[in-house]
């Protein structure tokens, strides 16, 4: 998945890949981090990620499917907290590419709507 978003990275069977800033995947290891104002959270557990079609993007979707959904917890400027997330690609150029963060714990996070910038793309990780 390509992003302008404010996140990055995820866990090991690939699903998504970037260019900018994100990477995601449905398995272990993890690696997820947003950064927003003075804020940080960084990933250390996966609990959860899957890969679907919402029915939004050209059917078929180029990779089988057009989004990436997952929940994990991790720290959040060094606090504990938990996060989901919801990343969509729904073709080019991007414009209609959504995005859904929900952090909870050591800090709060809840954003959610179009890619003010960049470009989600979903890849399949064979």
């Amino acid at each position: 998945m390509h992003s302008g978003a404010p996140s990055r990275r995820s866990a090991a069977r690939r699903c998504w890949r970037p260019t900018k800033g994100l990477r995601a995947w449905t398995n272990l290891p993890n690696n997820l981090e947003v950064n927003w104002a003075k804020n940080n959270f960084h990933l250390q557990q996966l609990n959860a990620a899957t890969c679907s079609s919402d029915g939004t993007s050209p059917q078929p979707a180029p990779a089988g499917f057009d989004v990436h959904q997952g929940t994990g917890s991790g720290l959040c400027n060094g606090l504990a907290a938990t996060a989901s997330w919801k990343f969509a690609d729904h073709g080019e150029p991007g414009t209609n590419d959504t995005a859904e963060i929900h952090i909870t714990g050591g800090c709060s996070l809840n954003v959610s709507g179009n890619l003010q910038g960049g470009n989600f793309q979903a890849h399949d990780g064979r």
